[in-house]
């Protein structure tokens, strides 16, 4: 799990290099030799008008800033609650219920995890079955497809060679939900031939983004008659994670008349016999593969447990996969429970339903899978509302040094907050559910999980202290009025409360990403003298993260200047360089306007850490090629991710 780092150091950063913009002279950046971040606060500055939801083909920072919504901090909507101005109140005294661990059922349609992703179609507008096509598709534009020219101008071997280099599922949401309809999209085939079929291809990264709802509509565009060993693997695989044993039998069997020596098929029809009661046909399998050079003690071992052989167990060190969790539920046996930690996203979705295990491996593993898209966040909302919690419990969670809590921690934490009704003693425990996430890994989730609660709370001055937090999550949702209501209340009381202080020049760092806030005015030296600062306090990646903002700043064009450019250069021994023939691309094809193009390379160069490990200079490249493509809200939720995963 990718951790989205924390760094009081870079909001300090965030401070010098936004605030400086918003009536602060250069001279007025400095830090003491303490090292600690810079503290620029705004004097009582206008409140940045929020951003419009709709987005328009210039950067956001050259747009027009439509009117805020304001919360008027002497009449907050919620009953008054006395807090501390630095630290959050004491929980208080709740009674739980106790309620046992849930069988769930998976939905058949799998909801995506970003506000920025489709909703699935109503109905499916594709070619016909059997069409030559290689890039027929489930989504049409009006649910998130691309459109049917996406790849005109784009050749087929230029497609061929870079789909399969998109890593999935990826940490990021926001890629994913691209490339979800990057592969997806009902569209013509690209230009020319390809060596392999590009549906093939597409088949295998659905494969390892996990949906299998997404999975089974794309099936409906695979030609029936298709042969190709990737396409009859794909539909195996589908039936395997629907728990359909003898259709996913019945189709091995079917595919190994057509290929009769394929290795992997021989040993799925063995254990199809063993599992389904044909232990001597499933013997003779084994004798024959002995014979032919090819015996395997784990599968003697595996057909033997699955067969029921008096004493036989399971082969240790089992690797976890769809057809193996099939077969072992349809013979009865006990699911290895380290497969919940490991398995892939599609069968992470199938552990976490399964009631067999423990909870805090179901809890992990549909947390993993919801990141990675295979499951919905009701389902891990309602794993989570099956841990019992009291206020004891609470309260040491509150207590604890700063940790992941794990899967069980974040279930109470989730609970806990869900049933205080006090609007104070709520913030507290989402303020430690959020914090932690945000610094250990799992923030998507805990945003997701708590998002309807956060929703709830309205902005008022007496929860000031967690403006921070909760604008950070509404900015990151796109969801930008509810943000700068908090952004405004921070402003407020910043004299008299330090926490909502602090959170000002972070929540104005977002105002800016999301287009609302003023025009920048670059001052190099305030970013030197935090620069040598943060040098001295010892963080060895403070300025290649720092690269990364303004990189992305200067993309949604903002005057930076090109200094972030020298900073990512003195950076590089901690980074991977990027390919800088697949930037030039990206470049190109973003002037000619190949957005299917655009977005498969975009997704390429992020490479495998998304937006906490890419080169500056990808994120500038690969935001402004966005911008400039028409996918201003995409580009968006990749700054609001980079930045948080860097530490602001």
């Amino acid at each position: 799990m990718t951790a989205w780092r924390s760094s009081s150091s870079l909001c300090g950063l965030a401070t010098a290099a936004l605030l400086i913009g918003l009536g602060l002279g250069a001279s007025a950046a400095r830090a003491d030799s303490t090292g600690q971040p810079l503290q620029l606060l705004p004097p009582s500055a206008a409140t940045p008008a929020a951003a419009s939801s709709a987005d328009s083909a210039t950067p956001p920072a050259s747009e027009a800033a439509p009117a805020s919504t304001t919360v008027d901090p002497t009449a907050p909507e919620t009953p008054a609650i006395t807090a501390p101005t630095s630290t959050a109140p004491t929980l208080p005294t709740v009674t739980p219920p106790t309620i046992t661990m849930p069988s769930i059922t998976l939905p058949t349609v799998g909801a995506p995890a970003s506000p920025d992703a489709p909703t699935a179609p109503s109905g499916i507008q594709v070619q016909e079955i059997g069409s030559s096509n290689s890039y027929a598709g489930t989504l049409e534009p009006d649910a998130g497809g691309f459109g049917y020219d996406m790849w005109k101008g784009t050749s087929a071997h230029d497609v061929e060679t870079l789909l399969p280099r998109i890593p999935l599922p990826g940490p990021s949401p926001a890629m994913r939900v691209l490339a979800r309809r990057l592969i997806l999209s009902n569209a013509e085939s690209p230009t020319g031939q390809a060596d392999r079929d590009l549906m093939s291809i597409r088949a295998e990264q659905l494969t390892r983004l996990g949906n299998l709802a997404d999975m089974e509509a794309f099936l409906a565009v695979v030609p029936a008659n298709s042969k190709d060993p990737t396409l009859t693997a794909f539909r195996r695989e589908v039936l395997w994670l629907k728990g359909d044993v003898d259709g996913a039998c019945a189709q091995a069997a079917a595919d190994m008349a057509v290929m009769p020596t394929d290795l992997d098929l021989n040993r799925q029809q063995l254990l199809c016999r063993a599992a389904t009661g044909q232990t001597k046909e499933a013997q003779l399998g084994i004798d024959m593969l002995r014979e032919q050079g090819q015996s395997d003690p784990k599968l003697v071992m595996l057909i033997d447990a699955l067969g029921g052989a008096k004493g036989a167990k399971l082969p240790p060190d089992l690797p976890p996969s769809p057809m193996l969790y099939a077969l072992i539920k349809k013979a009865n046996l006990a699911v290895p429970p380290e497969w919940a930690a490991s398995a892939t996203p599609a069968l992470q979705a199938r552990l976490a339903a399964d009631d067999t295990l423990e909870p805090a491996a179901r809890i992990g593993a549909a947390e993993s899978a919801f990141i990675s898209g295979a499951m919905p966040i009701d389902l891990v909302k309602q794993l989570y509302g099956s841990q019992d919690v009291s206020p004891t419990q609470i309260d040491a969670l509150l207590a604890a040094e700063d940790k992941d809590d794990g899967p069980i921690g974040h279930a109470q934490l989730y609970e806990g907050a869900l049933r205080t009704e006090q609007p104070a003693h709520r913030a507290q425990i989402l303020q430690r559910a959020l914090e932690m996430a945000r610094r250990f890994g799992g923030y998507p989730t805990a945003v997701a999980a708590n998002e309807t609660l956060l929703q709830q709370m309205m902005p008022a001055p007496e929860l000031a202290w967690f403006a921070g937090d909760a604008g950070r999550v509404f900015y990151y949702l796109g969801q930008y009025e509810r943000a700068q209501a908090w952004l405004n209340i921070a402003r407020n009381r910043a004299e008299a409360d330090a926490q909502a202080r602090n959170a000002v020049p972070t929540l104005a760092l977002f105002a800016q990403i999301a287009g609302a806030g003023q025009k920048l005015t670059w001052a190099p030296d305030a970013v030197e003298q935090w620069r040598a600062a943060q040098e001295k306090a010892g963080d060895p990646d403070a300025a290649l993260r720092a690269a990364r903002l303004f990189a992305i700043l200067a993309a949604l064009g903002e005057p930076v200047g090109d200094q972030w450019r020298q900073m990512a250069e003195t950076a590089q021994a901690s980074t991977t360089l990027p390919d800088l023939t697949l930037v030039n691309r990206l470049d190109a094809a973003s002037a000619a306007g190949r957005h299917g193009e655009v977005v498969l390379i975009s997704l390429v160069l992020m490479g495998p850490t998304g937006p906490a490990g890419a080169h500056p200079l990808v994120v500038n490249r690969v935001l402004s090629a966005l911008y400039a493509n028409g996918l201003q809200s995409e580009a968006r939720a990749i700054a609001f991710e980079t930045v948080i995963a860097n530490g602001i």
